[in-house]
């Protein structure tokens, strides 16, 4: 078992929560400590991925596909905001329901390859 890798994952996620805390606290208060957190969290994840990569001797790019993943995030970005610039003039409720439908349709174009919708329906044809 891998139970070392999480242990030490657990451990520099402490360390690092604890020593930022000491630091950020005095100069940004409760948001020192939110912030500590976050990025002891960030350190913790990315320990875990270049260990993942390490024991199964495969790249991080294939892991963790930043080109791809940026790429979506633009296009998400960019629709949401050409949705709220459109919708702005309107009701709050109205650009709300807007957004809610394109981030239903973005779930459902990027979750496409994933999830078999077929086996969802509750009838089949």
């Amino acid at each position: 078992s891998r139970g070392d890798v999480i242990l030490i994952g657990s451990l520099i996620d402490f360390a690092v929560a604890i020593t930022l805390m000491i630091f950020l606290y005095p100069i940004s208060g409760l948001n020192g400590l939110a912030l500590s957190i976050v990025i002891a969290t960030y350190i913790q994840a990315a320990f875990y991925l270049v260990k993942i990569s390490t024991i199964y001797k495969t790249r991080l790019s294939i892991l963790l596909p930043l080109k791809q993943l940026a790429i979506r995030f633009v296009i998400v970005l960019g629709t949401f905001l050409v949705v709220k610039f459109a919708l702005s003039q309107f009701s709050g409720v109205i650009s709300l329901s807007g957004g809610a439908l394109v981030f239903a349709v973005f779930v459902l174009v990027f979750l496409k390859k994933s999830i078999d919708f077929k086996k969802l329906l509750p009838f089949r044809s």
